[in-house]
C-alpha cells in the first residue's frame, strides 16, 4: 500500500519545435538538463514553446492542449489564464539549453559524435542520411562511393609521413610541422651556402659562416663597429682608439665608485641618527610601561571587587531568566493545546483534464507523475503536495493501474502546527453516472508501520518527507471504460479530504 518516490536518474528526452529535426527522436546529454528548461507537462526540450508570466515553460503541442476554443490559456501549475498572445512566445531558454553538450541520436550508434545541442541538431540532419558512412579516422559521414578516396586522399586526419624526418602524424598536422622540422634543407641567409638540414645550419654552419656580421670585441665598452669576421681582424689590427674606450670605461666606473661610496656615507650617518631615536624613545617606553604595570595592580583590585558583585547580579539575573523562560514555555504549551482543539476540515478536488494527454505526456517524462503543486491546508496549516501516477505498472510491462501518493513539505507555519502530523486523509475517485460507486481509500497515520512514521514526522526546514499512499487506487482497464462512470468527458475527478485526528 505504501511506496517511496525515489527516481532513476535519466539523461536523454525529445527535442520539439526545431526545423528539420524529428519529433520522436530522443537526444542524450551529458548532465541532465535543469528542469526549469523542459516543457512543464512532456518534460521536453522545446526550440519555439512558449512561457506563462511566471516562467512556466511549454512546447507548441502541449501549450494547444491547454488552450480553449477562445486563445484562453490555462496553466496546469499555478492556474495562470490569459490570452495565447500575452505569452512570450520564443523560449527564452533555448540559448541555455542549446550550449548543452549532447551526443548524435543515431538509431544503430555507429556515430560516436558529441558537441554542444545546436551543432548535433545540424550534425545529425547529415547523418542520418542511410546512403552515407562514417570515416574510421575523422567520424565525419560521407557517400559510399566516396569514402575510398576521401580516407587515401583528403582525410585530415589519415596518417602521413613528414617528407624530411619520416616521422608518422595526421595530414592536417604534417603542413606546420614540415615548416619548422629540423630535418628540412636550409640556405644561410649571409653565405648563401646550402645545408641538408636546418639543425646543421643552427647548430654549426652559423658558428662558423665568415659572412655573418658580428660586433667588435669592445662593444661592451662603446664600440659601434660591426662586420664580418674578416672585417673585425682588419679593425683591431687597424684601429688603436680601443686604449682610449677602456680608459674611459674605468674613468666611469671610478666615478660611479666614489658616488656610491657618498651615498654610503649618507646612509651610514642616518642609520646611527635613527639608532639614537629608537633608544630615546625605547627608554620612554619603558618609563610608560613601568607606570601602567602599577597601573594595572590597582586598577586590578578594584576589579576583583566588582567581580563579586557582578556575579551575585548574574545569579539574579539567570534565575530572573529560567523562570521566564519556563513561563514562557508554558503560555506556547497552552496555546497549542488550544489551537490542536481546533478541528480543521481540508478538501481538495483534483479535475484531471485531458485525461488522455496528460497520461501520455508523463508516461515520456522523468517522474512519471502529476503533482498538484505545493498547497497549504489552512492558514496556518500543513503544507502538502498529492501526486498520481496514470501509468503504474508491474516491471516490463504497460500500464495497469492508478497510483495516488502524498509527501509533507517544510512550510511556514510547521511551528504552530501538532506534530507528528497524525490527520486522517480520505481519498475519493469520483464516479460521473453512479455515485453511490465511488471508489474510497482512508489513510490513517496512527495505524501505519513503525518503518513510515518518517512520513509523518516535522520536515527539516527547505526540505520534504518520503512519499506515502496508495499504491492502487483503480485498474486502467476500468477507469478507462467510460461505460462505468469513472472517465466522462476525457475528465477524471479526484477528491483529497484531511480530517484532524480528534483523538490528539
Amino acid at each position: 500500500m505504501w511506496e517511496d518516490t525515489k527516481m532513476a536518474a535519466e539523461f536523454a528526452c525529445f527535442v520539439k519545435d526545431v526545423p528539420g529535426f524529428p519529433h520522436d527522436v530522443k537526444v542524450t546529454f551529458t548532465s541532465k538538463p535543469d528542469d526549469n528548461l523542459l516543457c512543464g507537462t512532456c518534460q521536453s526540450i522545446t526550440q519555439n514553446g512558449c512561457a506563462d508570466p511566471n516562467g512556466h515553460l511549454f512546447c507548441n503541442e502541449c501549450s494547444l492542449v491547454f488552450t480553449d476554443a477562445g486563445g484562453n490559456f490555462t496553466c496546469p501549475a499555478c492556474n495562470w489564464q490569459g490570452k495565447m498572445k500575452e505569452m512570450q512566445q520564443s523560449n527564452p531558454a533555448w540559448g541555455k539549453v542549446s550550449g548543452l553538450y549532447a551526443y548524435c541520436p543515431m538509431k544503430d550508434n555507429t556515430c560516436q559524435y558529441k558537441g554542444k545541442l545546436r551543432e548535433t541538431i545540424v550534425h545529425y540532419q547529415q547523418c542520418s542520411d542511410p546512403a552515407k558512412t562514417s570515416c574510421p579516422f575523422c567520424k565525419n559521414r560521407y557517400p559510399k562511393k566516396e569514402l575510398g578516396v576521401h580516407i587515401h586522399h583528403y582525410c585530415p586526419s589519415r596518417i602521413v609521413q613528414c617528407r624530411h624526418c619520416q616521422v608518422d602524424m595526421e595530414d592536417h598536422l604534417r603542413q606546420k610541422h614540415e615548416k619548422t622540422c629540423d630535418m628540412r634543407p636550409a640556405t644561410c641567409d649571409y653565405c648563401e651556402a646550402n645545408l641538408k638540414t636546418f639543425a646543421e645550419l643552427r647548430d654549426i654552419h652559423l658558428d662558423r659562416c665568415l659572412q655573418k656580421p658580428r660586433k667588435c670585441v669592445f662593444a661592451d665598452f662603446g664600440c659601434p663597429f660591426q662586420g664580418t669576421r674578416q672585417l673585425i681582424e682588419q679593425h683591431m689590427a687597424v684601429v688603436n682608439n680601443h686604449t682610449d674606450l677602456l680608459l674611459k670605461r674605468v674613468i666611469e666606473l671610478t666615478r660611479d665608485v666614489q658616488e656610491l661610496q657618498k651615498q654610503l656615507n649618507v646612509q651610514s650617518l642616518a642609520t646611527t641618527t635613527m639608532d639614537e631615536k629608537f633608544s630615546r624613545q625605547l627608554n620612554q617606553v619603558e618609563g610608560k610601561l613601568e607606570c601602567v604595570t602599577n597601573n594595572v595592580a590597582i586598577h586590578t583590585a578594584d576589579l576583583q571587587a566588582q567581580k563579586q558583585v557582578q556575579t551575585t547580579q548574574k545569579d539574579v539575573f539567570e534565575r530572573l531568566f529560567e523562570e521566564g523562560e519556563k513561563a514562557n514555555q508554558s503560555f506556547r504549551a497552552e496555546v497549542l493545546e488550544k489551537f490542536s482543539e481546533v478541528p480543521t476540515e481540508f478538501t481538495h478536488v483534483w479535475k484531471i483534464q485531458p485525461y488522455t494527454h496528460l497520461r501520455d505526456a508523463t508516461a515520456a517524462s522523468y517522474t512519471k507523475r502529476l503533482s498538484s503543486g505545493k498547497i497549504y491546508t489552512g492558514t496556518p496549516g500543513y503544507c502538502i503536495e498529492f501526486l498520481v501516477d496514470l501509468n503504474g505498472a508491474v516491471a516490463g510491462s504497460t500500464a495497469t493501474h492508478v497510483k495516488a501518493m502524498f509527501k509533507i513539505h517544510s512550510g511556514e507555519y510547521d511551528d504552530l502546527m501538532p506534530w507528528p502530523f497524525y490527520s486522517r486523509i480520505v481519498l475519493t475517485l469520483k464516479n460521473h453516472l453512479y455515485p453511490d460507486k465511488n471508489v474510497q481509500f482512508q489513510i490513517v497515520p496512527r495505524d501505519s508501520s513503525p518503518e513510515l512514521l518518517e512520513c509523518f514526522a516535522k520536515p527539516q526546514p527547505g526540505l520534504s518527507n518520503k512519499a506515502f499512499g496508495i499504491s492502487k487506487v483503480i485498474s486502467t482497464p476500468l477507469l478507462e471504460n467510460e461505460s462505468k462512470g469513472f472517465l466522462l468527458g476525457n475528465c477524471v475527478v479526484l477528491t483529497f479530504a484531511i480530517h484532524p485526528d480528534l483523538d490528539l
